[in-house]
């Protein structure tokens, strides 16, 4: 969710994860790194006005530590794309790129699943295809559960 007083911009998403690596690194570097996709079926703009809209990010990178067992942190960065019924954020283009950078913990890990909540820095722009580059920035709090695929 992106709350900046004028604009109310809520998502949902879907992701694909497919680690990559087995653990690589030493103390507390050591960890995993994980190729992510997001499908995004619900991003919803409700302030200044109702927008629908789905985008894809595609070029997602997660950096999984393993030097805490209980608490594994973890760090990530995602690319992608929205486009919406209209402008979102209000400008002169109904397509926008998206970046997310992210930092959160593993909370609780129980066989085949797992509960995870971070932080997650958000912009959209539309990087200029128009005349001037509006754009939305904001911090969410992100919880996700996991259902993961034994090797």
């Amino acid at each position: 969710m992106i709350n900046t007083g004028t604009a109310l911009l809520s998502t949902a998403a879907v992701r694909y994860g497919l680690v990559l690596t087995d653990p690589v690194g030493k103390g507390r570097l050591c960890g995993t790194f994980e190729y992510t996709v997001d499908l995004l079926p619900m991003v919803l703009m409700t302030k200044p006005s109702l927008i629908y809209g789905a985008g894809l990010a595609p070029f997602g990178a997660k950096w999984n530590f393993f030097a805490n067992p209980r608490l594994r942190p973890y760090g990530e960065a995602v690319f992608g794309a929205v486009y919406g019924t209209s402008h979102i954020p209000p400008g002169d283009t109904k397509f926008n790129f998206t970046v997310n950078a992210g930092v959160g913990l593993t909370l609780l890990s129980r066989g085949n699943q797992e509960l995870t909540a971070g932080f997650d820095f958000s912009r959209l722009s539309n990087a200029y295809l128009g005349p001037y580059n509006p754009n939305l920035n904001g911090v969410a709090f992100v919880i996700e559960y996991h259902w993961l695929k034994p090797k």
